[in-house]
């Protein structure tokens, strides 16, 4: 069951997210990326209303009767996210959205050290769900009502949009609120990460702008690598582009080195940023996973989808319009400086 796996994950680790750093750079948010922890129970799958199945009723043996179902509503279920750990932590049952909210963010920022927010909350019947790309970021979508009979799951369509190597992990439902109980009884569930986590490092590339909000020069970018902190590497990236372009610029691509996707033994980073040229000969960048990365047993399914260099370089650019690879970076190497496409490093 991955909602199993997904909570052992919560010991490394990310409207929707998918890296918490992709809401602050250019898209709506991963979550994060993303990101979990092990979820103790499938809280979609409805157990008390499926009748045993170890052997079939006869006239001697009589069903038990059934007992009517115990009064209940739906609680208020909330998500946190640290985009740096890609760790999600998750509260249900809640009688107020403060009371989840408030739950979810002390749970995150006394592990972290602050720095969370939430990015996902449900009331009544709804579900969160989880996508992770192939650079073990997640991406989080809350889904209530119509949302839910969605033929692709809101999570993984986030994701799909806006990365690669999406596999969808599992979801939390609302959680019980039982009416029998004393009104000041406690019956809500946590879902926190457990151990040590992990955080991300960081590779960001940065172009300047025209004032109409294009590339200005195609050909320059600036890009930082092998950071902790996706806001520092962010500021830090940001601000060596303008003080050296004098344009204003913007976050064009990022890659994510996710110290739980492990390396080989050769050394190869899992994220990489991609810089190419086009078929009409502008420079671009994109991301990808370095085909030599030894990816967990459960991953395997990605190996299908546009994850390596070569790949994603496929999907971008069809045969009659070919593109150029002029360098990789992977996203472990420390570095800051000016990168031109006459002259990658």
């Amino acid at each position: 069951m991955q909602l199993a796996r997904l909570n052992d994950r919560f010991c490394r680790i990310s409207a929707g997210l998918a890296t918490g750093f992709c809401l602050a750079i250019i898209t709506s948010l991963p979550v994060l990326a993303q990101s979990a922890g092990q979820y103790q129970r499938d809280v979609n799958n409805d157990v008390a209303a499926t009748p045993p199945q170890d052997f079939p009723w006869t006239d001697d043996e009589p069903a038990a009767p059934r007992l009517p179902p115990r009064p209940s509503i739906s609680g208020f279920t909330t998500m946190a996210y640290h985009p740096d750990t890609a760790s999600v932590w998750t509260t249900a049952g809640h009688r107020t959205l403060e009371a989840a909210k408030q739950q979810a963010l002390s749970g995150c920022n006394f592990a972290t050290g602050g720095g969370c927010i939430i990015v996902a909350a449900i009331e009544g019947l709804g579900r969160i769900s989880v996508t992770e790309d192939a650079m073990g970021q997640f991406w989080v979508k809350g889904a209530v009502g119509d949302e839910m009979l969605t033929p692709v799951d809101p999570s993984l369509q986030h994701c799909i949009d806006n990365s690669f190597g999406c596999k969808f992990l599992g979801s939390h439902g609302s959680g019980n609120i039982y009416l029998d109980e004393n009104p000041g009884a406690d019956q809500t569930e946590n879902f926190f990460p457990k151990g040590k986590l992990n955080w991300n490092l960081w590779a960001i590339v940065a172009q300047p702008l025209t004032t109409a909000g294009t590339i200005a020069y195609p050909g320059r970018s600036w890009l930082i690598s092998g950071k902790k902190g996706s806001a520092a590497a962010r500021r830090d990236v940001l601000g060596r582009c303008e003080a050296e372009s004098g344009s204003p610029c913007a976050v064009t691509a990022y890659a994510v080195y996710d110290t739980e996707v492990l390396t080989n033994e050769t050394g190869t980073a899992n994220g990489l940023l991609v810089h190419y040229e086009d078929a009409s000969g502008q420079s671009r960048w994109t991301s990808a996973v370095g085909e030599g990365t030894a990816k967990r047993k459960r991953k395997k399914e990605l190996q299908a989808d546009p994850v390596t260099v070569q790949d994603r370089l496929r999907a971008l650019c069809p045969p009659s319009r070919p593109c150029k690879l002029l360098a990789t970076y992977d996203a472990s190497t420390p570095r800051l400086q000016e990168i031109t496409a006459a002259n990658p490093l």
